[in-house]
């Protein structure tokens, strides 16, 4: 898909870190607000309280993260709120209170490297710092756990990584039980994630999979250093939600270029919903319900099709219809896992 060329929506955007602190403020009253809603009939106990302040920082993490890729407000606050409440995110609420720790933390950990790389001008010793940035997220997991398991304390089962009922939970979401993750996001979200992938894609910047890459890797494996593998999917998480708030701001500003990488992508998600609508047979209600909401994002990615192959801008027709989709999705599906897990 085409990506503008002017300052506001360039993959090497220049930053200015007033300017993000006062959208962090905006930010943070956003996913209070919204971690309130979610978690409102279950904070009379102390573990759900902190499970609300870790799904609060973790989508600001993921907020701060996505200003170096993306340019627009609106889709930098679904990023960040992509990434706090999915549904592998809270996952980890079915465990001990420290178990959401490495999810809220995750995000700021790659800040160091993702900021340093955006400023740094390439030379060896640099590359040698940026190197090292990137590895601090990986060292930092190892450390903890390490340490809670010389203490005897186990917040995630050691062995739980990514398994084949996981990866199913890339196409329905909502069927997350507790005691398991699911490795993907709400469905609108993920159509999304899917669009911003084929923008990485033509972007042909791909040093970002040597981190990503490695995660999705060790998230499949066995536990290294006692750390469990699904720690590492939340590398891969955290890529994702970045890709689909690149996808949506893409999808607002796409012109009649970029027409046939949106046709890909629905004709990818009608797959999906067909695939769904086939398994709900067995599998029942929540599978029928998905193919639902599959069947909606193609509508939606159908409208922007036409928006798009017309030479019709309409963007704040675009973004309206992206943003109420989204928010939608992600507000039902995660009450609903919050509701199953707690």
């Amino acid at each position: 898909m085409e990506i503008p060329s002017n300052g506001h929506h360039n993959l090497d955007l220049d930053f200015d870190f007033r300017r993000i602190c006062v959208k962090l403020i905006f930010a943070s009253a956003l996913y209070t607000s919204l971690g309130l809603y979610l978690y409102l009939p279950y904070l009379d106990r102390l573990t759900d309280r902190m499970v609300l302040l870790a799904s609060i920082v973790a989508a600001l993490g993921c907020f701060v993260i996505s200003t170096r890729w993306i340019g627009s407000f609106a889709a930098e606050l679904l990023t960040g709120a992509v990434y706090g409440f999915c549904p592998f995110v809270l996952g980890f609420t079915a465990y001990h209170s420290l178990a959401m720790l490495p999810a809220a933390v995750m995000p700021w950990l790659f800040c160091p490297a993702v900021f340093y790389q955006a400023r740094k001008r390439g030379t060896r010793g640099q590359n040698g710092i940026g190197i090292a940035l990137c590895l601090l997220p990986f060292a930092a997991m190892i450390g903890f756990f390490m340490f809670l398991s010389s203490q005897r304390l186990f917040p995630v089962p050691v062995a739980f990584g990514f398994d084949a009922a996981g990866i199913a939970g890339l196409i329905a979401p909502l069927s997350l039980k507790p005691h398991t993750f699911i490795a993907g996001l709400y469905h609108v979200p993920a159509a999304m994630s899917l669009c911003g992938l084929m923008i990485y894609i033509r972007s042909r910047r791909y040093k970002i999979m040597m981190i990503v890459a490695p995660a999705l890797v060790l998230a499949m494996g066995q536990p290294i250093f006692e750390t469990p593998p699904v720690v590492w999917g939340l590398i891969v998480m955290l890529f994702a939600s970045v890709l689909a708030g690149l996808g949506t701001q893409s999808l607002a500003l796409a012109g009649k270029n970029d027409s046939k990488w949106i046709l890909i992508c629905i004709l990818i998600i009608c797959a999906v919903a067909a695939l769904t609508l086939m398994l709900s047979r067995q599998l029942g209600f929540i599978y029928a319900q998905t193919a639902r909401i599959h069947s909606l994002a193609v509508v939606l990615l159908g409208i922007v099709f036409l928006l798009a192959e017309s030479g019709i801008r309409f963007r704040s027709l675009r973004w309206s219809l992206l943003i109420a989709a989204v928010a939608a999705d992600l507000i039902g599906g995660a009450r609903f896992i919050i509701d199953t897990l707690l």
